[in-house]
């Protein structure tokens, strides 16, 4: 088999995060096609090796020492790059891809922009990348949210060069994936093909609610308070929380994915919620709890604890931009509620169980419609031979 070399961050196989699933999901495909060489930044040496056969190389950041104002001003008015990927030290970086030799390797499959460009394959005549969300759209959604923020135009510039530089990478790419068919139409570029996530679904669930009424948030929590996740959850638990306690005293909230310190001296003083911290097996969470939330108010992409919540029958209530892109029909596979909303709505899932019910048994033959693991990575695989060895697909 040809070799591939596979640029992205973490430990995939073993999933948790989106980030994670998604990187699994194509390394999964790509593992049936190629010989896959792996070049992971922040990679846990000390993690299980997957099941499939692999070689890695980690790959760390080193940054240069912090600018002054006065050239942090002068690069953010006359530097192409924006600031997001300014001041890295690439040579340090890149000093492990120099060191494989990167000509062995005639196709090389990138996952999103910054670690493409981290890398220093930007220019290679044969990438494929996987943009996953657009980061321009991703920080966009949370910029627009903060006060005054049509006065800061050195955050508009550097998401305007932001745009530009993830144009023009996809432009140079052979194919570019997004997960979103909303970001395909936002670039609009021909070699931009749509692959949407998919999560491993059991063929059935048994559902086992806890005796007390158990709301649960799944995600990365490990950024500040401004992050996506965290900032919906911080919304939460000062909006909605509080009244939900008011009305159903014994309702415990548990918070599972890694978190940080920021957080975890928010929730501490709140009554009846725990952090759980990351799981490996979500499962039993899943089946226990009666109600799962995800209060997203911005950001892009899939949102991956919905799907798998969905997958394993756990009701989900959850804000318009928190199912965007998925098709789900609200009151039937979900609950969709805007914030004014948001307490009403859970409330009166907690209080319904023959709703839960309908729910759990609705999103569970969805999902296994539309966005089973399995038929997509079937899809998967046939799509990279065709990539990869049909005569000429991608000029290799």
């Amino acid at each position: 088999m040809k070799p591939l070399l596979y640029i992205g961050v973490g430990v995939p196989w073993q999933e948790g995060a989106g980030y994670l699933v998604r990187q699994n999901m194509f390394l999964e495909a790509l593992a049936e096609c190629v010989d896959l060489h792996l070049v992971l930044f922040n990679y846990d040496i000390n993690a299980p090796r997957p099941h499939f056969p692999c070689d890695i190389t980690p790959i760390e950041i080193f940054r240069h020492r912090s600018l002054s104002k006065a050239q942090q001003l002068f690069k953010d008015c006359f530097s192409p790059l924006p600031r997001w990927y300014r001041n890295y030290d690439l040579e340090k970086i890149q000093k492990p891809m120099t060191d494989l030799d990167l000509k062995r390797f005639p196709v090389i499959f990138s996952y999103r922009a910054d670690y493409t460009y981290l890398a220093g394959v930007t220019q290679h005549p044969h990438l494929i990348i996987d943009v996953d969300d657009p980061e321009y759209l991703r920080r966009k959604g949370g910029f627009i949210l903060r006060k005054n923020w049509q006065y800061d135009w050195r955050s508009r510039w550097d998401f305007k060069k932001m745009e530009v530089f993830e144009r023009s990478l996809i432009k140079k790419a052979k194919m570019a994936f997004v997960c979103l068919k909303k970001d395909a139409i936002a670039l609009n570029l021909p070699n931009l093909k749509v692959i949407p996530n998919t999560v491993a679904i059991p063929h059935s669930v048994d559902r086992h609610e806890k005796h007390d009424p158990t709301i649960i948030f799944v995600g990365n929590m490990s950024g500040g308070k401004n992050s996506p996740n965290n900032s919906g959850l911080v919304w939460f638990l000062e909006e909605v929380w509080p009244s939900i306690c008011q009305q159903i005293p014994n309702c415990h909230f548990q918070l599972i994915g890694k978190i940080s310190e920021v957080m975890i001296e928010f929730i501490n003083p709140l009554p009846h919620v725990e952090s759980l911290g990351f799981v490996d097996n979500l499962a039993p969470i899943y089946s226990s709890a009666w109600l799962s939330v995800a209060p997203i108010k911005y950001g892009t992409g899939t949102r991956i604890k919905i799907l798998e919540a969905l997958a394993h029958g756990c009701p989900v209530v959850t804000t318009p931009k928190g199912c965007e892109g998925i098709e789900l029909i609200n009151n039937e596979h979900i609950i969709e509620s805007h914030e004014e909303q948001f307490t009403i709505s859970c409330i009166n899932i907690l209080h319904n169980k023959v709703q839960r019910k309908q729910l759990s048994i609705a999103g569970h033959k969805f999902m296994l419609e539309h966005y089973s693991r399995e038929k997509q990575h079937q899809k998967l695989v046939a799509l990279f031979k065709d990539i990869l060895f049909k005569p000429n697909p991608i000029d290799i």
